[in-house]
């Protein structure tokens, strides 16, 4: 087992405190985002298309999240998908097409399959996202 002794100092617990709510703030962020996407993934491809700069800014700070925890590999590829769902999506015109279905389904199982990581080996990304989310229908 590893253990650390870290100095009991007012400095030390403020420095704490300032990253666990940052970390805090960063998986409410996270679950936002999840949940955004999952609201317009069932939304016209018109709309879609409208919004394609914003949706990929989501995708953008999930990934970034994804990318500073340790263990990446199926979220990296949930990502993967969930961004090319929203590019497919967004080129169809008919949204009751089995196709289309069929990739919004896929698209909505790996939004929701997509996990906040639980340790991380780099800083967590530091954008202001809720503007964004502000901005989608």
């Amino acid at each position: 087992m590893f253990q650390i002794e870290i100095p009991e100092n007012k400095e030390n617990v403020k420095k704490i405190n300032v990253e666990l709510l940052r970390l805090k703030e960063t998986q409410i962020n996270f679950d936002k985002c999840k949940n955004k996407l999952f609201e317009v993934i069932g939304l016209d491809p018109d709309l879609l298309n409208r919004q394609r700069y914003n949706l990929n800014c989501i995708i953008d700070y999930l990934y970034s999240v994804v990318n500073a925890g340790v263990v990446t590999s199926s979220n990296n590829e949930n990502i993967r998908h969930i961004r090319s769902a929203f590019n497919k999506l967004g080129e169809r015109k008919n949204i009751r097409n089995n196709t289309y279905q069929t990739i919004r389904n896929m698209a909505q199982n790996d939004i929701y399959s997509l996990e906040f990581p639980k340790y991380f080996k780099a800083d967590l990304p530091n954008i202001e996202i809720n503007k964004i989310l502000d901005e989608i229908y």
